[in-house]
């Protein structure tokens, strides 16, 4: 009398393969997506810091030239190349409005750079900037 050995068919085993390649690809999928978000969060999160320097270092200079708790507003566009945090950016501001009263509204755009090419804005701000007394 012949005994039937224990074991997986070829077919069992050819469905518990695709089985796991289709749930291995789920969770390659899920991680990938994750990772591209926390690279979005971590260039957003910078160029906050970036921007928030930039409004800083405005508001210093007005500071030491004398102007009263204000801002002495820069020319009505700029723009300049950053590193930072082993990247590149591109800074623009440009004043959006101005009233009588020597008030200015003030805007910062933050683009990264990836080959060669601005991608953005990834942040902004606006800041009102006292130009004088």
């Amino acid at each position: 009398m012949r005994t039937r050995s224990r074991g997986f068919t070829l077919l069992e085993m050819m469905v518990a393969i695709a089985v796991l390649s289709v749930a291995t690809s789920a969770v390659y999928f899920s991680n990938s997506e994750a990772l591209a978000s926390q690279r979005a969060l971590e260039h957003a999160t910078i160029a906050q810091w970036l921007l928030s320097n930039e409004v800083s270092k405005a508001k210093l200079a007005a500071k030491v030239q004398g102007q009263p708790d204000g801002v002495r507003a820069p020319p009505d566009s700029t723009s300049a190349r950053l590193e930072y945090a082993g990247l590149e950016w591109d800074l623009e501001a440009r004043t959006v409005s101005q009233s009588e009263g020597h008030a200015v509204l003030r805007r910062w755009e933050l683009y990264l750079i990836v080959d060669g090419e601005a991608v953005g804005p990834i942040r902004n701000v606006h800041a009102v900037i006292w130009e004088g007394p």
